[in-house]
């Protein structure tokens, strides 16, 4: 298993690290720098691959950022009109407690009137009870 060209992640040694302490034929030279030479340009690419992919996440970073920009501004729209709702509701709420007091009010002014209707109705009950008896008494008289 290598990743990296020369580097064997199994041993964590790299070939290319020991010196050979015999005497290299121009072949080998020429086979060694040919093969830094590929892993270089491997090195590149990969270079070239986070370079890319970097720039892709910042562009997306930068997109998710609008979004949230456009989401910051909308919510305070909503807190906004949220606000507004409950003042008006508050006013609301407001009035229907003044009218509740004055139903309230209302309601103990019929209390005393209903009270004073029995007491006259109690009162009218006897007046008719006597005016019954004054009749009966005039009606027999000769």
């Amino acid at each position: 298993m290598t990743d990296w060209p020369g580097f064997d992640m199994r041993t964590r040694s790299n070939r290319f690290a020991t010196v050979d302490r015999v005497m290299m034929t121009p072949r080998e030279v020429d086979r060694k720098v040919r093969q830094l030479d590929n892993d270089v340009q491997a090195i590149y690419v990969m270079l070239a691959d986070l370079s890319a992919t970097q720039k892709r996440q910042g562009t997306r970073l930068d997109e998710i950022a609008a979004v949230q920009a456009e989401q910051a501004e909308l919510l305070g729209t909503h807190t906004a009109t949220l606000d507004s709702h409950t003042a008006t509701l508050d006013s609301h709420t407001a009035t229907l407690d003044s009218h509740t007091a004055k139903l309230d009010s209302h309601t103990a002014t019929l209390d005393s009137h209903t009270a004073k209707l029995d007491s006259h109705t109690v009162v009218l009950t006897e007046h008719g009870h006597k005016l019954d008896q004054i009749i009966g008494l005039l009606q027999s008289r000769p």
